[in-house]
C-alpha cells in the first residue's frame, strides 16, 4: 500500500527507471542510490570529465545502456552535490547517519539483490516503508501538510499510522466531487 504514496514517488529522466531494474532485480531504491551515491563520489567537480562506472553498472542490462547513462548524467549535474541531491529530493530518510545510502537488508547488492529468507525479508519490507512513510511525511512537511509521529513507534505501528494519513494526504489535493467519484467507482478510478 505504499508503492503508491507520495512518499515512493520521485521523477527521473527518461529511460531510467526500465534502464536501471536488471528486469527487475535492481528494481530497489537502496541499490539505485549506491551507485547515484558512488557516482557523486567519483564527480565531486562536475565540471572535470565525468567518470560513469557506477552508472555504467546500473545500466549494464539496459538495451539503451549509453541513452540512460546520457539522461541520467544530464540530471544528476542538476543538482550541484549529493548532498543537494538528496535535499532536493526528500531523500534523507533512505540516508544512514554517515549520508550514505541505507541497505534495506544486511549484504543487500547488486550482487545480492533479492532476499533470500524469511528475516532477510522482513528487513527489507520493514527497512523499505519505514523509509516511505518517513520520505512522505518530509514531503508533506515542505508542502505544509505536516503529519506528526512519534518517531520511537515501532515500524508496524508507524506503518498503520501512517498508511491511512499519507493516503489522506494525497486525496487532499482532489476537489470533493473527485472524492466521491472515487468512493462511488474504486475500480474505474484505480488508476
Amino acid at each position: 500500500s505504499n508503492v503508491h504514496t507520495i512518499g515512493n514517488f520521485i521523477p527521473v529522466p527518461r529511460g531510467f527507471n526500465l534502464g536501471r531494474s536488471n528486469f527487475g532485480k535492481w528494481d530497489s531504491w537502496d541499490l539505485t542510490l549506491q551507485q547515484i551515491y558512488k557516482w557523486y563520489q567519483d564527480n565531486e567537480d562536475l565540471n572535470e570529465k565525468i567518470n560513469n562506472k557506477s552508472l555504467e553498472l546500473l545500466f549494464s542490462n539496459s538495451e539503451n545502456k549509453d541513452e540512460c547513462i546520457t539522461y541520467c548524467v544530464e540530471w544528476l549535474r542538476t543538482f550541484t552535490s549529493w548532498k543537494e541531491f538528496i535535499n532536493q529530493n526528500y531523500l534523507k530518510s533512505f540516508l544512514d547517519v554517515k549520508g550514505k545510502p541505507k541497505l534495506f537488508f544486511r549484504e543487500h547488492s547488486l550482487k545480492k539483490p533479492l532476499p533470500q529468507t524469511i528475516e532477510e525479508s522482513e528487513e527489507f519490507f520493514a527497512n523499505v516503508n519505514i523509509c516511505i512513510l518517513k520520505r512522505g511525511m518530509e514531503i508533506s512537511k515542505a508542502l505544509g501538510n505536516e503529519i506528526s509521529v512519534n518517531e520511537n513507534v515501532k515500524s508496524s505501528r508507524i506503518f498503520q499510522k501512517l498508511k491511512f494519513k499519507i493516503s489522506k494526504l494525497v486525496f487532499s489535493w482532489h476537489d470533493e466531487k473527485t472524492i466521491e467519484d472515487l468512493k462511488k467507482h474504486p475500480i474505474r478510478n484505480l488508476d
